[in-house]
């Protein structure tokens, strides 16, 4: 998978809630970063800081489904809360 098409399926899903690639973080948001020669995927906490949740990967493929599970969960989540549901 190439940024392009995470890009797409991003878009596709209407997922939200990630800020790749920013240099500074942000509170509650989803990250997909380089790193070295590898990929990084994590999300922070409400001060914005790592939660604990950071996976390093060797591929950008293994990083993008990382990176969209996270978002998809982060998403059915959010239905829930707005549907009133638990």
């Amino acid at each position: 998978m190439t940024l392009d098409e995470l890009a797409s399926i991003i878009e596709a899903e209407g997922l939200q809630g990630f800020a790749s690639f920013r240099p500074e973080l942000e509170a509650y948001k989803i990250y997909l970063v380089p790193d070295g020669d590898g990929w990084s995927v994590y999300a922070t906490d409400e001060r914005a800081n790592v939660d604990g949740s950071a996976r390093a990967f060797n591929s950008l493929e293994a990083a993008a489904e990382n990176f969209l599970d996270r978002l998809r969960a982060a998403k059915r989540i959010d239905d829930r809360r707005r549907l009133g549901g638990s």
